[in-house]
């Protein structure tokens, strides 16, 4: 069984960026229009009460009673009592709010920088067959930081966007993401340079804090993770049909550069909603991904969806010409019930005397909010958003509970074809999540792992 805490600091403070010379907007020069016109009816009204001598009281007036009337009428303010203009805030100046997160952005929306986070912290204890002990060890009980990340990213100018984010788990620093794009590009939609994912599947392309489950399935180790690469987006039906392709270049342990010419890929991904409610609770999500990659090396590995599980699937091919990675996506929802799943497939090719392989990998996963939420979904980008509880939890008395959910998923491995013996990794998972508030998590996930064949033969391991 296998318990994990996720406690995501969705913290965002926005920095503050000058501006300087930017042209004002529609609105700002109708507001300075309408404030310029009160100045002078103000100026004109202080001159005319000026030229003229202040009744006392009580006195009598020479004035016709129409014209006094008139005059009544009239503000008798003296200049130094007249109200001033009401200030109107500079364009660039910050406000911070809460949505989610702290924010600080600029009046007028050009500016929306922010600073963000998480911690997931794990704690586990295994139940381990014999032949998994034989073959790989035993795995120890205990407890580590499985993610500590931080970044900074935000819009600038509407038109460009940014993001950096390092991993700091395990005293070793990481690049995750780190990249800039511009958006609102004619016809292309959104250009995006740098470090980051590839569009290939569903689960890698939503984000750790956001799965059902602790861990990924271990179908998606078939898929691809961050890479150096230059990617074009778009959307189109309202945000219902999302498409991205882009040219990649493998990294090199986790770094952000690369070596050579070597490593260049092509992937792309297009997803769509053929069925969408008003209310965004019930719609029907399917996706296509697909990348064909030049490197002279392919290999895969996955453990037992736990990370510090010693239970692992792994297949190496030194000598590849051409792997060709094929995937494609199914989602639904309605109301608190969710269903989705993926097929994988990876096509590796040799021209230097070593056998072709074809592998796969799948899983079918289904979840239920008890307290009546829904699976959120990102529109426009074709991927899983993060859970809003209906009633946060507090510890006050009549507060909220915040959302629970239980999910169950069963994955599966193929990495053995012809003479590559990677073995066959199956996992059943069960799993109870509790959503404090939209940036906290507790999630409960129980783990059987069955290992056919593999290095040195079969096996099995429960998780908690």
């Amino acid at each position: 069984m296998f318990s994990k805490i996720a406690l995501c600091l969705g913290v965002s403070i926005s920095l503050c960026i000058s501006a300087w010379g930017q042209e004002l907007t529609d609105r700002e020069k109708k507001l300075m229009s309408i404030i310029e016109s009160l100045e002078k009816r103000v100026t004109a009204l202080e001159e005319k009460f000026s030229d003229e001598e202040p009744l006392e009281k009580g006195a009598p007036s020479n004035e016709t009673p129409s014209t006094a009337s008139t005059n009544t009428a009239a503000p008798t303010a003296t200049p130094a009592s007249a109200p001033a203009p009401a200030s109107q805030p500079d364009g660039n100046d910050m406000r911070v709010y809460w949505k989610e997160g702290l924010r600080l952005d600029s009046h007028n929306g050009a500016f929306k920088l922010k600073f963000g986070g998480r911690i997931q912290s794990d704690w586990f204890l295994f139940s381990e067959g014999d032949e998994i002990k034989t073959e790989f060890g035993d795995s120890k009980n205990g407890s580590e930081i499985r993610r500590a990340r931080i970044f900074i990213g935000g819009t600038i100018y509407d038109d460009f966007e940014f993001k950096a984010q390092y991993d700091f788990d395990h005293d070793v620093v990481s690049t995750n993401d780190l990249w800039i794009s511009a958006k609102n590009v004619p016809v292309l939609g959104t250009i995006k340079f740098g470090h980051f994912k590839e569009p290939f599947g569903l689960e890698r392309l939503t984000s750790s804090k956001d799965d059902s489950f602790a861990e990924e399935a271990v179908a998606s180790a078939l898929g691809i993770s961050r890479n150096l690469g230059v990617q074009v987006s778009n959307s189109a039906f309202d945000q219902r049909l999302a498409w991205a392709v882009g040219v990649f270049e493998e990294t090199l342990n986790l770094d952000t550069r690369t070596e050579g010419n070597e490593g260049i890929s092509i992937t792309g991904r297009i997803s769509g909603l053929p069925l969408l409610n008003e209310k965004g609770d019930r719609y029907l999500h399917l996706g296509l991904s697909a990348s064909h990659r030049n490197i002279n090396e392919f290999a895969k590995a996955s453990r037992a969806e736990t990370h510090a599980s010693n239970v692992l699937a792994i297949v190496s091919f030194p000598e590849t010409d051409t792997v060709n990675l094929l995937g494609s996506e199914i989602a639904y929802t309605r109301g608190p019930l969710h269903l989705s799943g993926e097929f994988n497939l990876a096509f590796i090719h040799s021209d230097r005397g070593y056998d072709d392989a074809d592998l796969s990998g799948f899983y079918a996963q289904a979840g239920y909010f008890l307290t009546g939420e829904h699976r959120r979904y990102k529109m426009g980008s074709g991927f899983f958003d993060k859970v809003i509880p209906k009633n946060n939890f507090t510890w006050k008395e009549g507060g909220g509970k915040g959302a629970w959910e239980v999910v169950t998923r069963y994955s599966h491995l193929d990495l053995e074809d012809n003479m590559y013996t990677g073995g066959e990794l199956n996992d059943i998972s069960l799993g109870l999540n509790w959503y404090l508030n939209p940036n906290m998590r507790v999630i409960l996930n129980y783990v059987h792992a069955e290992l056919d064949d593999g290095l040195l033969g079969p096996g099995k391991s429960d998780t908690t």
